[in-house]
């Protein structure tokens, strides 16, 4: 072994001989007399604020908040493990995890040992994984365990003969196989910092790029460029930088989240907001929630964010974002409708930047005017980076010369790590970075960009650059959100594809209005047309937390290859796959399987036989369920299996089974036409009968996922009802009590009354003992339209209940409600409704309109429209409506007016 550790250090010290900086020694040093370097590592800095603020906050992810001396002492605890696994300086130590204070400690850990982190953001592809480590010859990984449904413990497995430099691999959540758990790392003694001597002009950190024209590439920056150059960036945007408070809805791991732990932590003593995955109602409320000065994010973010049902004229909930000063946005060019839109519902400056992984880094300020910051980003900063434009021949060009982006400064990194042909391309031995870019200096000196290298085109002898059509065509007054992608032809010609997000409740553009749209009204050039025009439900994102193209480009494949009739077989197959997987929950195969097992030794657990089980399981690996190598006899879940079907799991659906392929569901899409032809279900039985059978079937069936609708409209509703002293609730077809018993758990002084049909009473009062709230609830058997209460209740629930209505039915019932009130109580509406938006983007509510042709002699998914008329009618008031996001359910809030006459 004594003889392996000296082949190690030998490796890594040929390793450090082979980093060249290619900065002149000359201008670091000046760098550091002018103040601009602290001439510290960036552990020793954290250090620094951490030993005179050590009970402030440094790190608040969830309900958790570190202090700067909770994340030294676990930082120092996760270097002596890495120390014990012989990482030393000029080592690399990749880390794979979500923003949060574990990235934040696994910086700094490294950093205290002298050695170099290479984050990157999650649900990169094996591609780019094994790009990643292979380059940077990474020796320990630090990653999460699952990256949404991928293992990627096993993804990184699967590569470890493809990676001779990995030799440890840390893994946060559950364990894999034998590798040492991340979680057992934060209260081992700590490593003393002292020890090391950290060179502040040695590689601290490798930031990839975003790996959008090729394989990633691997930027080195020095200790002193993080903690001076880079930092220098945020002054210009802080009053008093121990006081910012910022959120990051990019990843700490890409270029941009960089800002995060060297900057914000290490260099200014603020305080990092996290959340481990972007979600735009979950950012507002942090926003409010803790105070945030500066949210820094992605152009496609922010307007996801601007387009969030919290921040409608109708949003139900309250939010204060009056400590928000700054939202810093790069990735990609702003567009005046989103300056215009943070300006107007955020009330906060909205800066443009620049930046990329290579080297530059340059803002608007908080005072420019709204042009200047939607034309240019800023004026280059000497104290991060200088800024020269020049020609193909490297000559400098002048003020208003448009040519290719060279930067030099402070921030300046070391070198391509483990590339030195791209050094050759990138570098001059002056330190110029060439950025790639084009742009022009004004008259001002601020930068403009005329285009980035990946957003330019050459069509038809015209330079197009993208993201200006991109603009164009978000001047649609029907079009929320829009990207242009150049996707070649086969004999390499630009193809210009759009993709565009419309505007809640427009309907779907196509390509030949549109381009009346651009010649007619805007008067573009031929060059800029597109050739295509997709309408998709949302632009989804990558990463990094830029627009995913390559998941663009597939999304749309089919439809650019030609019609395929593999859709409409689809859908005809649909009783085969609905068949297969209720056998699947029936048998708890998937609590069977554990972490593989054979056909054979499955069909004895669950009883069956084998030929059968094999074809079962085979089925289901088609469908994506299970798991099974080809040429391997063993099979197991997938990551999609696990989570939603294994009973065990908190997020499991099994349940649905009950409710989407009882029985009764079978028979009545059996004759559907039946239902089509005579306007009503042809069942002996409609489902508005009393104590109908199915409604036990479906209680059950919802239970699990009844929870998390609950959750969310208990978010929504449970500020208002604090206010309220004893609050009453009515929970009307209340089934198995979810809804009701999900406040009174969060609320004991609340009572809770459920109504429904006498068969419903045992499992609500079994769903009240899960609960805890059996002394809280009382359950009342009846009739929707002939119960009577003589006491009055604060809210009203009515949930799932009014789309087995016509219209005048739901009109009855609406206006029985208000006489049930107290003055000021409120109705909470939730269930399946249809907005105006295109029936492609809303295929659940016009599938589950078909349901209710089958089953119910007059049911409908109704209007959003038509239910906040209904409600109009009859005098409620303060009628608002929010969509639960992620879920196809609306929910519609309403006050009693002030009569309130029973019907």
């Amino acid at each position: 072994m004594p003889n392996e550790l000296a082949m190690r250090q030998n490796q890594s010290q040929l390793k450090k001989t082979q980093v060249l900086d290619w900065v002149p020694t000359s201008l670091r040093e000046r760098w550091a007399s002018e103040g601009i370097y602290p001439n510290k590592g960036l552990f020793e800095a954290f250090l620094d604020i951490a030993q005179v603020r050590p009970m402030d906050a440094a790190v608040i992810e969830g309900a958790d908040s570190l202090s700067y001396a909770q994340l030294r002492a676990r930082s120092l605890s996760l270097a002596q493990v890495l120390h014990d696994m012989g990482v030393g300086a000029g080592d690399v130590v990749a880390v794979n995890l979500p923003n949060g204070w574990r990235a934040c400690a696994v910086d700094l850990a490294v950093a205290a040992l002298g050695a170099i982190v290479l984050p990157y953001p999650m649900g990169r592809r094996k591609r780019d994984t094994r790009a990643m480590l292979t380059k940077s010859a990474a020796r320990v990984l630090v990653c999460k365990r699952k990256v949404g449904d991928t293992d990627y413990a096993e993804l990184v497995d699967s590569l470890k003969h493809e990676l001779p430099a990995l030799e440890q691999v840390l893994v946060c959540g559950q364990r894999y196989q034998n590798w040492p758990s991340l979680a057992e790392c934060w209260e081992r003694s700590e490593f003393n910092a002292l020890s090391v001597r950290v060179d502040p002009n040695a590689g601290a950190r490798l930031i990839a790029s975003s790996g959008s024209e090729s394989e990633p590439k691997l930027v080195l920056y020095s200790h002193n460029a993080l903690v001076g150059g880079q930092t220098a960036y945020l002054h210009s945007l802080v009053q008093d930088s121990s006081k910012i408070r910022a959120l990051f809805a990019v990843p700490l791991a890409s270029p941009f989240g960089s800002l995060g732990t060297p900057c914000t932590l290490a260099s200014l003593g603020g305080v990092l907001i996290c959340l481990d995955r972007f979600e735009p109602d979950e950012v507002l409320r942090l926003l409010s929630q803790q105070r945030a000065t500066h949210l820094f994010a992605g152009p496609n973010m922010v307007d996801m964010l601007l387009a969030s049902p919290l921040l409608q004229p109708c949003g139900s909930e309250s939010l204060d974002f009056s400590s928000l000063t700054t939202i810093v946005s790069g990735g990609s060019a702003l567009s005046e409708q989103t300056y215009e839109g943070v300006r107007n519902k955020l009330g906060c400056t909205l800066i443009q930047s620049y930046g990329s992984a290579d080297g530059i880094a340059c803002h608007t300020e908080l005072d420019d005017r709204p042009e200047t910051t939607v034309r240019t980003v800023g004026c280059p900063d000497p104290t991060v980076i200088s800024v020269s434009i020049r020609n193909d021949l490297g000559q400098q060009l002048g003020c208003g010369e448009e040519g290719e982006i060279w930067a030099r400064g402070p921030m300046t990194p070391m070198c391509y790590y483990g590339a030195p042909e791209l050094d050759q391309r990138y570098r001059n031995t002056e330190g110029w970075v060439r950025i790639g870019d084009h742009g022009l200096l004004d008259a001002e000196g601020r930068l403009r960009i005329v285009g980035r290298r990946a957003d330019t085109v050459l069509r038809g002898g015209y330079k197009i650059n993208l993201v200006e059509v991109a603009h164009i065509l978000r001047g649609h007054p029907a079009v929320d959100q829009s990207v242009v992608l150049n996707n070649p032809t086969e004999d390499g010609k630009p193809s210009l594809d759009a993709f565009v997000v419309m505007q809640p409740g427009r309907h779907a553009l196509t390509l030949e209005k549109m381009l009346a749209y651009l010649v007619k009204e805007v008067g573009a050039q031929p060059s800029q047309l597109p050739d295509t025009l997709t309408c998709v439900p949302e632009l989804p994102l990558a990463p990094s937390g830029k627009v995913d193209q390559k998941a663009l480009l597939q999304r749309c494949k089919a439809v650019w290859n030609g019609v395929s009739a593999q859709p409409v077989i689809d859908l005809l197959m649909g009783v085969e796959r609905a068949g297969v997987l209720r056998a699947a929950i029936e048998l708890q195969l998937f609590d069977q399987m554990g972490e593989g097992v054979t056909a054979e030794v499955l069909a004895e657990r669950i009883q069956a036989s084998p030929r059968g089980t094999r074809i079962l399981l085979d089925a289901l690996a088609g469908l994506g369920l299970v798991s099974n190598e080809p040429g391997h006899s063993y099979y197991r879940a997938s990551s999609l299996g696990e989570k939603f079907l294994c009973r065990t799991s908190p997020h499991y659906v099994g349940g649905l089974t009950q409710v989407y392929t009882a029985d009764l569901m079978w028979d009545a899409f059996r004759d559907f036409k039946g239902a089509v032809v005579a306007g009503g279900s042809v069942l002996s039985q409609s489902l508005e009968a009393a104590n109908h059978p199915y409604w036990k079937e479906f209680s059950q069936g919802i239970t699990n996922t009844a929870r998390v609708t609950a959750r969310r409209l208990a978010d929504q509703i449970l500020p208002w009802l604090g206010e309220r002293s004893q609050p009453e609730v009515l929970d009307l077809a209340c089934g198995n009590g979810t809804y009701g018993f999900t406040l009174a758990a969060k609320q004991p002084s609340m009572r809770v009354w459920g109504v429904d049909w006498p068969d419903s009473e045992e499992l609500f009062e079994k769903t009240a003992e899960c609960f805890g709230v059996c002394e809280q609830v009382r359950f009342i058997p009846g009739d929707l339209f002939e119960v009577r209460f003589e006491q009055r209740f604060d809210l009203i629930i009515l949930s799932q209940v009014l789309h087995h209505f016509d219209e005048s039915q739901c009109w009855h019932l609406l206006a029985r409600l208000q006489s049930w009130l107290k003055p000021g109580g409120r109705v909470l509406i939730a269930g399946f409704m249809r907005s105006n938006a295109p029936p492609e983007q809303e295929p659940i509510q016009r599938l589950f309109a078909a349901q209710m042709l089958s089953l119910t002699e007059a049911g409908d998914c109704h209007s959003i429209e038509l239910v906040q008329q209904l409600l109009a009618e009859q005098g409620w008031q303060d009628i608002k409506t929010n969509r639960l996001r992620g879920l196809p359910i609306q929910c519609v809030l309403a006050t009693r007016g002030d009569s309130g006459v029973e019907a």
